[in-house]
């Protein structure tokens, strides 16, 4: 079992595993391979549909058809014998055409079920040539558990039924749930962990291949009146590396917004390349200038919540409207902040295992604070569907069923801890965070210029700071006045920058009159 969450390297893994580390190990192995994130497998025919891959894998591979006559007669060779003594063998000298007929009805009926044809064919190779097989299945953690159990199932019976090594990559929630109630909870598999790598180290890593590439002249677009500035290309790849190397605040934005998904952070980095809000063209004006330019942690996030889209849309950003709500009850407007700080709070006092806290308690701190079952249910859904929290059943631990439980993740920890603070996510979700107050909803209307953007954060956070005030004297444990000062001081910091950079325009052009 490799276990890991997705896109922390198991893939990677494997392929390391097969072409570098183990490869003299494999080289007189035979080596199978199945992405059940991309191949399309029904669990009902899942035994025949990896019987089918190896046999192809087997031809394309290995050059070995196992239907193939001389093949399928030494796989037989024992039954073959058994018939010569039996009742046909009589006709071997007198009627030789009648008893190869007999030969292959034998064979026929011995290969008509592809599985177990299959596992004979393997044991030949593994006797006569010393070959034994290794079966790696890969992205089973994409499906729905039930298949996952199924997959799994056919692993272990390979692994004991045909003599075959089998890797199973399984996410840690997966693999916890099944060894409680699954298919795991009757055998003792060997399991290894993939630790998640550094998302910043990675990303890099990506960058200066793409750079090496670039300069030593084998990029190119294959597509018909397609050009393409590789110096461009290169100086904006040079800017990303600097950027992420100059600026810890990208590496946290990266590392915490992906939750350590490697293909999740380069996903947001494609982002933020090609994001219509980014100005490109002062970007590599500066660097061309003085080959120094910083990319500023308010412009990458700006990019990345927008994505493709000119407004914030919650259905397609990687980062979710705390402030959003299902009904008219103020209190819901902060209620997935208490709760993030609820599960933080709890796991900073050590009273918890592994981070997780009893769902039970924290209903009983949302009812104290006038929630109701709706809004608490509607939250949590919401808070593990966006990433910020996951739950667990008894995961690591002995507890019985019924025993839901919580616990902050990375998303969640920085979208308390950062996001909460910045102006360009209150600049984002105003626009859709339903407002409850009459007099406050028309002053939210689309702004254009950062100035008016700038007020209107203003008068949101004026907002939700007087919405706060329902809880009155009940003990939420969240300081919000906190957060809405420092959200005040960056937006107070952008209207400084935006000032400062007028002044510069206004002298510049009073200098070149």
């Amino acid at each position: 079992m490799l276990l890991g969450d997705v896109g922390v390297g198991k893939t990677t893994f494997i392929r390391r595993l097969v072409k570098i580390d183990a490869k003299q190990e494999l080289e007189r192995s035979l080596v199978f391979y199945i992405d059940f994130g991309s191949e399309p497998a029904l669990r009902r025919d899942l035994e025949r549909y990896i019987a089918e891959t190896f046999a192809k894998q087997l031809e394309d591979q290995y050059g070995l058809d196992i239907y193939e006559d001389s093949f399928v007669r030494a796989v037989y060779n024992g039954e073959l014998n058994a018939l010569a003594k039996g009742i046909y063998s009589r006709f071997r000298n007198t009627d030789p055409n009648r008893y190869m007929e007999k030969e292959i009805e034998r064979l026929e009926e011995l290969t008509a079920k592809l599985e177990t044809h299959l596992r004979r064919s393997f044991e030949h190779v593994r006797a006569t040539e010393g070959r034994s097989a290794v079966v790696f299945f890969d992205n089973i953690d994409q499906r729905e558990v039930e298949f996952q159990d199924a997959v799994y199932l056919v692993a272990q019976s390979m692994s004991g039924n045909w003599g075959l090594t089998t890797f199973v990559t399984l996410r840690p929630e997966t693999f916890n749930t099944s060894r409680r109630s699954g298919s795991l909870a009757a055998y003792q598999p060997r399991v290894f962990t993939i630790s998640p790598p550094q998302i910043d180290q990675v990303v890099k890593k990506r960058l200066r291949f793409a750079q090496s590439t670039i300069e030593a002249g084998s990029f190119s677009l294959g597509a018909d009146g397609v050009t393409l500035d590789s110096s461009l290309l290169r100086d904006y790849i040079a800017v990303l590396i600097f950027s992420l190397t100059r600026n810890p605040d990208l590496c946290e934005c990266l590392d915490n917004v992906s939750a350590g998904n490697v293909r999740r952070a380069l996903d947001l980095l494609t982002s933020f390349v090609g994001s219509g809000h980014v100005d490109t063209e002062k970007i590599l004006g500066a660097w061309r200038e003085s080959s120094r330019y910083i990319i500023p942690l308010h412009e990458f996030l700006r990019a990345i919540i927008y994505g493709d889209s000119e407004f914030y849309d919650p259905a397609s950003s990687p980062v979710p409207n705390a402030y959003d709500i299902s009904s008219r009850n103020p209190r819901e407007h902060f209620a997935m902040p208490i709760l993030l700080n609820y599960l933080h709070r709890q796991a900073q006092r050590g009273a918890v295992e592994l981070g997780f806290v009893l769902l039970a308690k924290v209903y009983d701190h949302f009812q104290s604070l006038g929630f109701t079952i709706e809004d608490i249910e509607y939250t949590i859904d919401r808070s593990v569907e966006t990433g910020l929290i996951e739950s667990s059943v008894g995961a690591a631990s002995d507890r019985p069923k019924g025993a839901e439980r919580l616990r902050l993740r990375q998303g969640g920890a920085y979208l308390l801890r950062r996001l909460l603070r910045q102006f360009v996510y209150y600049d984002a979700v105003v626009v859709d965070t339903p407002i409850l107050s009459d007099t406050v909803r028309p002053l939210m209307t689309s702004a254009g210029f950062i100035m008016d953007r700038l007020d209107r954060a203003d008068r949101f956070l004026n907002y939700l700071v007087a919405q706060f005030e329902v809880f009155d004297s009940l003990d939420t444990g969240l300081d919000y006045g906190d957060i809405a000062a420092a959200a005040r001081a960056d937006i107070s910091i952008a209207r400084s920058r935006v000032l400062r950079a007028e002044e510069m325009r206004q002298r510049k052009a009073e200098s070149s009159r």
